[in-house]
């Protein structure tokens, strides 16, 4: 039978320490044999192997404990992306849901106010899911907001943002820190900037305080210092166009510790991106257009 991989390490040091240990008592046993005068080399030898053994004791069980460090990191990854994975299950499972609601729709069976709030029964499901998923991955607590792009009858030429919907805990304790109308010139926010000047495909960081103090990052909300510090911005917009074409708006999901990757943490809120673009665009079409309308607004 072969030796395991993770033991060839300690195996290696064991021999090698157990060589040296047998050929020093090897020779200080001949010297014995031979009546040979004491040395000073013996004692030398002695306290060597001894230091040897020590060393190979420590080193195997550093060795050992970043072994078991690394399976318990592997199995913890393992046991976050599962819960990640049912998350997205539910969603999809609730998208398939809501697309079967919509065929009775187009046999007329059903109203487009049924179809409404059912569709804003599901966005807020989302969100609240979304949360939860960047919760289990990173490990801290996050905030998710669908944030769009509204055209006022009285400033058509600058769009504003509104926040549509934001998940139930943070809507909770940001409820006062917003416009009473909810509405906000999109430049106010340096990531929506990036994304629909610079073609960007996401904003991300994970050091707002520092950005803001290089000029990197710009909010024109002033309480943002103590609600977040990290924040990952991706664009709602069809799936495979470039960031900056037909943007209806875009998905926050911010943190005061969280951690963001550009890894899973991005795949996972562009999927929930184009979840809530397939959603909205099929309100906007009952609405003639005006996807602002086709939800309950919510001034947080």
């Amino acid at each position: 039978m072969k030796p395991s991989r993770r033991y060839l390490v300690p195996q290696a040091l064991a021999t090698f320490v157990l060589s040296f240990a047998l050929l020093a008592v090897a020779l200080v046993s001949y010297r014995k044999l031979v009546s040979a005068p004491p040395d000073l080399g013996d004692l030398y030898l002695v306290l060597s192997n001894a230091f040897l053994l020590v060393v190979f004791v420590f080193l195997s069980l550093v060795y050992v404990e970043n072994r078991r460090q690394n399976a318990k990191a592997g199995a913890r990854a393992e046991a976050i992306m599962l819960r990640v994975l049912q998350r997205l299950d539910s969603v999809f499972s609730a998208r398939t849901g809501l697309s079967s609601f919509l065929i009775p729709y187009s046999r007329k069976e059903v109203g487009s106010e049924q179809v409404i709030q059912k569709s804003s029964e599901f966005l807020r499901f989302l969100v609240d899911e979304t949360r939860t998923m960047f919760e289990d991955y990173t490990g801290h607590s996050c905030s998710v907001a669908i944030k769009l792009f509204v055209h006022p009858d009285n400033d058509l030429k600058t769009p504003k943002i509104r926040t549509f919907l934001r998940d139930k805990k943070s809507e909770l304790k940001r409820v006062d820190m917003y416009p009473e109308d909810g509405l906000y010139p999109f430049t106010d926010h340096s990531p929506f900037v990036g994304i629909l000047t610079s073609g960007h495909e996401s904003f991300m960081s994970n050091d707002l305080q520092a950005d803001a103090s290089k000029g990197l990052y710009r909010n024109g909300n002033k309480h943002w210092p103590k609600l977040y510090n990290a924040i990952l911005v991706v664009p709602i917009r069809e799936p495979d166009l470039l960031a900056r074409e037909n943007i209806l708006g875009f998905l926050c999901i911010d943190s005061m510790t969280a951690k963001f990757d550009t890894g899973s943490a991005l795949y996972m809120a562009r999927i929930v991106a184009n979840v809530i673009f397939y959603v909205i665009s099929a309100l906007s079409e009952l609405e003639r257009g005006r996807p602002q309308n086709s939800m309950r607004v919510t001034n947080a």
